[in-house]
């Protein structure tokens, strides 16, 4: 049998308020990723929903962090809020080119989290099947209790994407 790693971290490192908690009460916040990693073995990078990071961001995370650490990216705002993945599949392919270009084997995949107001309809299912990159491990978070549905869940799984959800409606199959 097949030893799987467990994995587990928070969304996001940078917090100031883990000073005294997570990190000792005169942290740097320079500091902060690399004394997270010595707690945890991946994070969520939010700060990537705002902005792009740089290559000389994105090789310091992987520098300062051990070598079997495993970063969760978020996919940026413009995609998954504002265009909504319409007209996105270059843009999405040149944002997941970057990143796995500079974290390389740290990489562990891509977050699209979309607003409250992407409902479950035809054509967005079409956008989501359509525009996200096969290739790389995905994770929807949808914000609409419309998406929560088996049909769903299988359309996803048949395509390897990943559901999450922060709040459920109670109607989730026993095997989410």
């Amino acid at each position: 049998m097949k030893k799987e790693s467990l994995y587990i971290g928070c969304s996001g490192f940078y917090n100031n308020d883990w000073k005294g908690s997570l990190y000792p009460e005169d942290a740097k916040s320079k500091d902060f990723l690399s004394l997270y990693s010595q707690k945890f073995n991946c994070v969520e990078i939010n700060s990537t929903f705002y902005r792009n990071p740089t290559a000389k961001t994105l090789l310091k995370w992987s520098d300062e962090t051990p070598e079997d650490f495993k970063f969760f990216i978020k996919i940026p705002k413009t995609i998954s809020h504002e265009k909504r993945l319409k007209d996105c599949k270059e843009d999405i392919t040149a944002f997941c080119t970057h990143i796995q270009d500079h974290l390389k084997e740290k990489l562990s995949g891509f977050l699209y989290q979309f607003p409250p107001s992407f409902k479950n309809t035809q054509e967005n299912i079409d956008l989501i099947l359509n525009n996200i990159n096969p290739v790389c491990l995905n994770v929807i978070e949808f914000r609409h209790e419309s998406w929560w549905n088996n049909e769903i869940f299988k359309i996803l799984k048949d395509h390897n994407i990943i559901f999450s959800g922060v709040s459920f409606p109670g109607n989730l199959p026993e095997e989410i």
